[in-house]
């Protein structure tokens, strides 16, 4: 059997932005960019729609950036340092092809590397550069995991004079800045350099959205949105609504009537947007808000349409709240304010039905972890299971633990018990992860009546997982009983567990001291692991044989 076929890496999450030409130029703020170049840190950090990512594309594509730039969108997702890693170096290469290898080799280890040893490895290999690398982390506030924080914070504190880091965020990062600030190793830039100033806001509202107001009325608006560019142009779109409708004399009493405390403005302004959209555009806005990235093709098949190419041209036309994702106008995003107020307007079966459609999507174009994320979405249990095993052995073989134990977690838990092979899964990564009592409880099989039917290669599973428990209690001889049931019932399956079981067995047989087997047995192990690209368990089998051979 063929290694598996890993899921690609999203190429939007690590492309540049386009540049949003039409919005002005914030000479003030590219000017504290190009300073900020010159230290290892610059933090952007403020609300919603205050326009951070923008500025920085804005200032890439001036040509200002003192040397070639990396940029990673981060997403909540993300949240799992071998997952954070592989992007993080994928977004290097682009620029520098082959950076990375070292820490990417240590992903494919048996234990998952702590993220100090993965960052030696990147910072030395950054070190021997001979051009500078700027990296941009967009979008870090999504960043929950203590290790990818920590991580961070030890290249910030190692940072090679090869590297400079640009970090947005809507929210302070848990990084040790008070430090860095007494350092004087940070540029900050934050929500009052952020904001819009009256200047700024006149010329946005007359060059970019097309409105001639006095400078009373421009005041008004600046002063009721607070600088906040995102509300400043939802304000202006409404106020195009009422031109159109009612002309210019009623322009001036709807500047006046606009008020609302912050909270609720978001509400009101996108309500008030959308009121004057067609009903055709806004249920197509409606119906693919559950998206966090889209393309043409992925609408569509939400939609019912065949003309998602057009209507996504006609909305960003419009500037209506559709960011674009790369150079060729094929993914895109919606604002996120927007996309929140539009996921309310729909009600709960109807957000299942377009999961489960962008579930279908994403797994006939390859995409298996997207899929499995809207599939739990849609809480379509059997699809779930059915999708977490076309996908489990490619996600364990590259690591990403955590990311499959959310999946099993997000299940109920009467679902896990009643297939034996996610529950055997389910109790190897909680042994992993430190939590024993939990993993032994998905320990025993589902012999029951009402799981008569269960298939003895998903019972396999919790017999290897037996096998190993028995290894670290010190009954060898019981690991063997139980590693040759698991690998009778396996029998040449070529899964991610007939690798392991076969390892197991070899492991127990050396622990028993049947050295000429075990050496046989684990060889057998390492071959089939390097056939089905498991490289966790293969190293693990060659760890165990490695001894006997001496």
């Amino acid at each position: 059997m063929s290694s598996p076929e890993y899921s690609p890496l999203l190429k939007t999450k690590i492309s540049i932005p386009p540049p949003r030409s039409q919005l002005i130029s914030r000479n003030r703020l590219l000017t504290r960019l190009a300073d900020g170049a010159r230290g290892p840190l610059t933090l952007i950090s403020g609300p919603a729609g205050f326009g951070k990512t923008t500025l920085v594309s804005d200032w890439i594509s001036t040509g200002d950036a003192p040397c070639r730039v990396a940029w990673f969108s981060l997403d909540q997702d993300d949240n799992d340092l071998v997952r954070f890693i592989s992007y993080l170096v994928a977004s290097l290469q682009i620029i520098e092809p082959g950076i990375g290898r070292a820490p990417l080799s240590l992903l494919g280890s048996l234990q998952t590397p702590t993220s100090k040893a993965l960052m030696v490895q990147l910072l030395n290999e950054i070190g021997d550069l001979s051009n500078p690398i700027m990296l941009i982390l967009d979008d870090y506030h999504v960043i929950e995991d203590s290790e990818i924080d920590a991580a961070v914070t030890f290249a910030i504190d190692h940072l090679p004079e090869q590297l400079r880091l640009i970090i947005a965020t809507r929210e302070e990062p848990r990084l040790p800045l008070a430090r860095w600030r007494a350092l004087d190793r940070i540029t900050e830039i934050g929500l009052e350099d952020l904001r819009f100033s009256d200047e700024e806001s006149a010329l946005f509202l007359d060059r970019t959205m097309g409105l001639k107001l006095d400078a009373q009325l421009v005041q008004i608006l600046e002063k009721r949105t607070e600088g906040w560019i995102a509300g400043l142009q939802m304000a202006a779109l409404s106020l195009q609504g009422h031109l159109r409708i009612e002309g210019v004399n009623h322009l001036a009493e709807a500047v006046k009537t606009f008020s609302g405390e912050h909270r609720y403005v978001i509400d009101y302004l996108a309500a008030e947007v959308l009121r004057q959209q067609s009903s055709e555009i806004r249920v197509f806005l409606r119906q693919t808000a559950i998206l966090d990235r889209f393309c043409a093709s992925l609408c569509d098949a939400l939609t019912d349409r065949t003309d998602s190419r057009l209507i996504l041209a006609q909305l960003e036309q419009a500037n209506l709240f559709l960011i674009s994702l790369d150079d060729h106008r094929q993914w895109y995003r919606y604002h996120q304010l927007l996309a929140d107020f539009l996921r309310t307007d729909l009600y709960a079966g109807e957000q299942a039905a377009l999961h489960r459609r962008a579930s279908a999507w994403y797994e006939a174009n390859g995409f298996g972890t997207e899929a499995v994320k809207h599939s739990l979405a849609a809480r379509d249990i059997p699809t779930t299971v059915s999708l977490i095993r076309v996908h489990v052995d490619e996600m364990l073989c590259r690591g990403e633990f955590p990311a499959v134990l959310a999946w099993l977690e997000a299940l109920p838990d009467d679902t896990v018990h009643a297939h034996g092979d996610l529950a055997g899964y389910k109790a190897w990564l909680l042994y992993l992860r430190g939590r024993i009592e939990e993993a032994e409880a998905y320990s025993a099989p589902a012999h029951t009546a009402e799981h008569a039917d269960i298939p003895p290669t998903h019972q396999a599973t919790l017999l290897a997982f037996q096998a190993f428990l028995a290894i670290n209690r010190g009954n060898p001889e019981q690991a063997v009983a139980l590693a040759r049931q698991a690998l009778d019932e396996l029998r040449e399956s070529g899964s991610f567990f007939h690798t392991c079981a076969l390892s197991l067995l070899g492991h127990a047989q050396r622990l028993s001291g049947d050295r000429k087997t075990a050496i046989k047995t684990l060889s057998q192990a390492v071959n089939l692991g390097q056939k089905l690209g498991n490289h966790l368990i293969t190293l693990d089998a060659l760890g165990n044989l490695a001894p006997l051979m001496y």
